[in-house]
């Protein structure tokens, strides 16, 4: 199966967070962005310092892009807030894979 291009749009500071992280640990976005949607997502309301967005794309295995398109009308919502919400969990929640201090 091809791989899925998926649009991921996080808060800035998220995506600093996931930058430094791929970086230090080196493994690769797509790796930690699959890994994040494969957890599930945050069931609360994330709240972030500030209120910017940037979009960008990476690819995932043809069945996590499934997943997101199940997840967000299991849930209601957006495919790429359904992402946000995964990645969310992973990097911005103690509990999380990614956290970090």
């Amino acid at each position: 199966m091809e791989p899925k291009k998926l649009m991921v749009q996080v808060n800035e500071s998220l995506k600093k967070k996931m930058m430094e992280y791929s970086e230090h640990h080196f493994i690769p976005l797509s790796a930690t962005v699959a890994y994040s949607i494969l957890q599930g997502p945050y069931e609360g309301l994330p709240s972030y310092e500030d209120k910017e967005t940037v979009q960008f794309f990476t690819n995932v295995p043809a069945y996590v892009g499934e997943l997101v398109k199940e997840g967000a009308v299991e849930h209601n919502i957006r495919e790429h807030f359904y992402t946000s919400l995964c990645i969310y969990k992973q990097f911005m929640v103690p509990e999380g894979r990614f956290y970090e201090e």
